[in-house]
């Protein structure tokens, strides 16, 4: 038997191969009981800012971030958008630890920046990828 689960129009579902039968069900009630649609299985999917994503006013422009409140288990993503849903960064967390974070600046290479738990740079250019206490974005940032 071989047993995956995937995502479709936000839709977690498990598809089960059993001999030569497909059985395929809906599984999002089960699979993500815990689970709300601003979890950080959820976060890690967004293609766009939720309707509850923080609001970080700059200068210069402001700034989507979704979830705003990292903790020191968060496993999950935490993304920042510009106002027109351009996806700017993604920073992934294992256990409140950034492990990987991603730069898409408009009309440029993304730019991929991997750490391991000591907080160092494994995977990057050093030129290109900000330091690790850089990708931490939280309310303490937030201008008054």
């Amino acid at each position: 038997m071989i047993f995956r689960i995937f995502r479709k129009n936000k839709v977690n579902i498990a598809v089960c191969h059993v001999g030569g039968i497909k059985l395929s069900m809906l599984l999002a009630a089960l699979l993500v009981s815990s689970c709300t649609q601003n979890s950080a299985l959820d976060a890690c999917a967004l293609q766009s800012p939720p309707k509850d994503a923080a609001v970080y006013k700059t200068h210069a422009m402001d700034f989507l971030v979704y979830p705003e409140k990292i903790d020191g288990n968060y496993s999950g993503c935490q993304k920042v958008w510009l106002p027109n849903n351009h996806l700017l960064i993604s920073t992934h967390f294992s256990n409140g630890v950034i492990t990987r974070g991603e730069w898409f600046e408009p009309d440029q290479k993304p730019v991929t920046c991997e750490f391991n738990t000591s907080k160092t740079l494994t995977k990057g250019d050093e030129k290109d990828c900000l330091p690790y206490e850089k990708w931490l974005i939280d309310s303490s940032q937030k201008p008054n």
